[in-house]
C-alpha cells in the first residue's frame, strides 16, 4: 500500500491522493475509508470530503467500480493484481484531529483520508509526499528516503499525523535515551530555552513515575493558529496540539494552556494508547468502538496531566 500526497491547487484546500495497491489475489477488491477514529473515539463522515474518485490499472486503463456504502468502494480488478486509486480530499479543518491544506502547509491525519483494504491492513504502508523544495516534514513515521515515510501497518499509519511546511520550527530534547521533538507551525516564536526546559520537566516526571516509555521517539506537533483555539489529540508516538491566537502563546495564561494540553496528551501515551480498553483491542475502523471507561482514559489523564504540572511548579 503506497500513498502519494500532493496538492495541485492548494488554495482550494484539496489534497490529491494516489494509492497504489499491489499483490492482490481476488478479482474484486473492497477498499474502505475509516468511519471511526482513535484519539477522538468517535464516528466521522470522512468520505463526504472525497471528490474525483478514479481507478485504473498500472497502464492507465480505467477499471470499473461502484459504491458499496458511503465509505467503501467495490473495485472490479479482474486479473489485475495491482491498481491505482486517485482521489481528492477536501482539507479545510485546522484543528488537532483533522486535515488542512493551503499554500503554506500540508497537514494530514491519515485516518481521515487514507483508504485501506481489510486483508492488507497488517502490511507495510508507505507515504510519499510531493511537496515544494525546502519544505520540512514533522511526523513520527519512519523516514525511508527523501520525503517517503513508512508505517509497519495501517494501524500505525492511521495513528501518525504529519505536517509539511517551509516554516516549521523544530526543537529537541532527550531523556533516558528517548528523543523528543517539538515542532511548531504558525506565527508563534517561543522562548526556546523556557519551552524546552518546561517540556523536559513534565516529561521527566511522567517517565519517572511510569518507569518506562513505549516509544523510542515522540513528536509534539503544534499548530499555532491565528485565532483563539484549544485542542489536542493523542497518538502513541506523537500528539497534535492546536492553540491560538499564536501571537499570545508567550503570555502567561495562554502559555499555561500550552503546557497543560502538552502534559495531558503526553500522559495519554500510557493511558489509552498503551493501556487500552479491551473494546478497542484492536481498533475497528469500520464501526463504533463502544467503551464505558471514558472517565478513566480522559478523566484520569486530565487529573494527572495537571498534577504533574503542579508538582514541577508550572500549574
Amino acid at each position: 500500500m503506497h500513498y502519494k500526497f500532493s496538492s495541485k491547487k492548494p488554495h482550494t484546500h484539496y489534497i490529491d491522493v494516489e494509492l497504489v495497491i499491489t499483490g492482490l489475489q481476488d478479482s474484486v477488491t473492497i477498499v474502505n475509508l475509516p468511519v471511526w477514529r482513535p484519539g477522538r473515539y468517535e464516528l466521522g463522515n470522512f468520505a463526504k470530503n472525497i471528490k474525483r474518485f478514479e481507478v485504473s490499472d498500472l497502464n492507465g486503463n480505467a477499471l470499473p467500480f461502484s459504491k458499496k456504502d458511503k465509505s467503501s468502494w467495490i473495485i472490479e480488478n479482474g486479473s489485475e493484481q495491482s491498481f491505482i486509486i486517485s482521489y481528492s480530499y477536501y482539507a479545510n479543518q485546522p484543528d488537532a484531529g483533522a486535515c488542512f491544506c493551503n499554500e503554506d502547509q500540508l497537514y494530514v491525519n491519515p485516518v481521515h483520508c487514507c483508504l485501506y483494504v481489510h486483508d492488507k491492513i497488517h502490511d507495510k504502508h508507505t507515504v510519499e509526499l510531493n511537496i515544494p523544495y525546502g519544505w520540512n516534514v514533522a511526523t513520527s513515521l519512519k523516514r525511508e528516503s527523501g520525503h517517503t515515510f513508512c508505517a509497519s501497518d495501517f494501524d500505525e499509519l492511521a495513528d501518525s499525523p504529519f505536517i509539511a511546511s517551509s516554516t516549521l520550527k523544530h526543537f529537541t530534547y532527550k531523556y533516558n535515551s528517548i528523543l523528543f521533538h517539538v515542532w511548531i507551525e504558525g506565527h508563534y516564536i517561543p522562548d526556546a530555552d523556557k519551552l524546552i526546559n518546561d517540556f523536559m520537566a513534565f516529561t521527566k516526571l511522567q517517565i519517572d513515575v511510569m518507569q518506562h516509555f513505549p516509544a523510542e521517539e515522540y513528536h509534539f506537533l503544534i499548530q499555532a493558529l491565528p485565532f483563539k483555539f484549544y485542542h489536542g489529540v493523542e497518538h502513541l508516538k506523537s500528539t497534535v496540539l492546536a492553540l491560538g491566537p499564536a501571537e499570545k502563546l508567550n503570555e502567561k495564561d495562554y502559555y499555561k494552556e500550552l503546557l497543560g494540553v502538552a502534559s495531558h496528551e503526553l500522559f495519554h501515551v500510557w493511558n489509552v494508547k498503551s493501556i487500552r480498553p479491551a473494546e478497542m483491542m484492536p481498533y475497528h475502523f469500520s464501526k463504533e468502538n463502544y467503551a464505558s471507561t471514558g472517565y478513566v482514559y480522559e478523566g484520569v489523564t486530565t487529573y494527572y496531566g495537571d498534577l504533574f504540572l503542579r508538582q514541577i511548579g508550572r500549574a
